[in-house]
């Protein structure tokens, strides 16, 4: 507890968006310490930043609230020297009196916007990195070659260390919640160097779901789904963004009402109960209707292509949901798959579950986008991106995958692609995302450099009264576990 019960926040905490997730006001305070890099700070545990020598800006708030008492508690942050924010380090830091200072002339002030603070000098780098990601700034000590600090415990901020308001224009400006980037001054020495940062909105995302929690729902509890709450999160941001044609849709402003969102169950996965009500297509509105949604979250699906083999790769592995529905044989042919986890792209995500599924370094620039789409949307909040992956894939390169830390036993194989199309027509592929990419390939593949293909056996259509009403074509001496599975002749169904 600080003197005058008053907290600094610092890093991805003061950021504007965060700050307003979390209810909370303040005012801009001039660190003397600046922050490592930690573009993982708000979406786990472990990813918060340590103090480094130089300066920053910090948002000083009146006290812990309760709202940031149980989000700090999620993710095991504790207020260390009056600042919270940061990784747990054993060093001497700011003393109280200068914590309850700052804290006191926060009152219920707040910071100015970005663009009334000062900023960096036309020599600094810009306000975003290049490649999107929002950047923070901090001045380190040292020769302008020194590069930025590593991840090491930084240099110890000194007891008599004082917390001081940013800039006199500050002090009678109000709001809710800054971009706080550390500013530069004329006594401040050294070069400014970018420090990346985690997305604000993403964090506040993340901090608006930990507070949605019930007021009973142990911390310990949240803490084990940030994982899924973040995957859960991101989702949401990117479900946002999206636009498609709405040339046959409901093309009225307001279309929905959400009255009421709730969570009955949150494990692994989760499941959200919404009461709702929405436009009907005659003009009218439905009355109050209750649906329950699987939250599971985006995922990325990738199919490595060898075009100068005209071959695929796939993966086989146990699936759960196959047992519920009582098959004899509960393991699945797939493509490469997994969540998108928070803070990454789906590309970002495909290229990581190659390499753990199957050992598979993948180059991102040659991903091909596949049809993205909701498999199941009556049920499941579930979005995939797909993707074809242009590679070299000799013999030998099928094996087994997987990570122990999750229990996974995956087995690769290598077939030709038509071979692939052969068994999506015959309705061998009870995955559909895999089905979905193996037709869209046989579509895009003379566009996309592969070679000319041998002449397909003519499909014979099943009889009406045969099982599914598959297609069924030549056996073309499939490998034993990709045949159709139960049917050992397949001249019975012809």
């Amino acid at each position: 507890m600080t003197t005058r019960d008053g907290v600094v926040l610092v890093g991805v905490l003061a950021e504007a968006q965060v700050v307003q997730a979390l209810g909370l006001r303040g005012r801009a305070v001039r660190l003397p310490f600046a922050l490592s890099p930690a573009p993982r700070a708000g979406r786990d545990a472990g990813g918060w930043p340590r103090r480094v020598a130089g300066t920053g800006l910090g948002l000083a708030v009146p006290a812990m609230t309760p709202a940031l008492r149980r989000y700090a508690e999620a993710f095991g942050l504790a207020v260390q020297d009056g600042v919270l924010g940061l990784a747990e380090e054993a060093r001497p830091g700011l003393d109280d009196a200068a914590i309850g200072d700052a804290a006191d002339s926060a009152g219920a002030g707040g910071l100015p916007a970005a663009q009334d603070r000062k900023r960096p000098s036309a020599a600094a780098v810009p306000d975003d990195s290049a490649d999107g990601a929002p950047t923070a700034y901090h001045r380190v000590q040292g020769p302008a070659d020194s590069g930025p600090p590593d991840d090491g415990p930084g240099t110890t901020v000194p007891n008599s260390a004082r917390i001081t308001l940013s800039d006199p224009s500050d002090a009678a400006a109000e709001h809710r919640g800054p971009r706080c980037h550390p500013s530069a001054t004329a006594a401040d020495t050294g070069p400014i160097i970018p420090t990346p940062q985690p997305d604000p909105a993403l964090v506040a995302a993340i901090a608006r779901a930990i507070l949605a929690h019930p007021a009973d729902t142990p911390a310990a509890t949240i803490a084990c789904r940030l994982p899924q709450i973040g995957v859960a999160a991101a989702s949401a941001l990117r479900g946002a963004a999206t636009r498609r044609p709405a040339a046959m849709l409901p093309a009225a402003p307001d279309t929905l009402r959400l009255i009421d969102r709730e969570q009955p169950h949150a494990g692994f996965f989760a499941v959200d109960r919404l009461t709702l009500s929405h436009r009907r297509h005659d003009g009218g509105w439905t009355p109050p209707v209750t649906r329950e949604v699987f939250v599971a979250g985006d995922a990325a699906v990738v199919l490595p292509w060898d075009r100068a083999r005209d071959r695929v790769l796939v993966i086989d592995q146990f699936r759960a949901a196959m047992v519920l529905r009582d098959e004899p044989l509960p393991w699945m042919i797939e493509p490469i798959a997994g969540r998108i986890d928070a803070g990454e792209t789906p590309v970002e995500a495909a290229i990581r579950e190659a390499r753990e599924e199957a050992n598979l370094t993948l180059d991102p620039a040659t991903l091909i986008e596949g049809p993205a789409h909701y498999p199941s949307p009556g049920a499941v909040a579930e979005y995939i991106y797909s993707f074809i992956a242009p590679c070299d894939l000799p013999d030998g390169s099928a094996g087994l995958g997987g990570l122990a830390s999750e229990a996974e036993d995956i087995r690769a194989h290598l077939i030709p692609r038509a071979e692939l199309t052969q068994m999506a027509l015959r309705g061998d592929l009870p995955n559909g995302p895999l089905t979905l990419l193996a037709l869209w390939l046989e579509v895009m593949a003379p566009r996309l450099g592969a070679r000319q293909p041998a002449p397909a056996p003519a499909v014979q259509w099943a009889d009406p009264c045969a099982d599914r009403r598959r297609p069924i074509l030549p056996s073309q001496g499939l490998h034993p576990r990709l045949t159709r599975r139960g049917v050992a002749d397949r001249g019975a169904h012809r």
